[in-house]
């Protein structure tokens, strides 16, 4: 009983942390999607996406510095806690799915080709 309560606990709180936009997973996955969107607007030319992202980044510098230093944080406070993490990747499955689907029809793009531009993609991957 007390671990059903403690998963609810923790379940209710991530999930006012996200409708609040204060997770990390969640502002990690908004900055994917963002970075994403731009390969797609440019999916059949690599430079213009690489360009786009690079400018993308360096206006979002400080906060994707931040978002990298809570998910690492955050890894390391929930390592130990299978129920957490668990917890925390079913608030966030749809929003997780929807980037992969995203991915998953950019990676025969051209964009996509460019390891610059899959390089910076993974500054936010999950």
């Amino acid at each position: 009983m007390r671990t059903f309560i403690r998963t609810l606990i923790v379940s209710l709180s991530f999930s006012f942390l996200v409708a609040c936009g204060g997770s990390p997973i969640g502002k990690a996955l908004d900055h994917e999607k963002a970075m994403l969107k731009i390969v797609e607007a440019n999916k059949d030319d690599g430079d213009k996406a690489k360009a786009e992202l690079e400018k993308y980044v360096t206006d979002h510098k400080a906060e994707l510095d931040q978002v990298k230093a809570d998910m690492e944080k955050l890894k390391n406070e929930i390592k130990d806690d299978e129920s957490k993490a668990m917890s925390m990747m079913i608030d966030h499955a749809s929003a997780i799915q929807e980037n992969e689907t995203l991915k998953d029809s950019l990676r025969t793009s051209k964009a996509y080709d460019n390891d610059d531009v899959r390089k910076l993609l993974r500054m936010v991957d999950m």
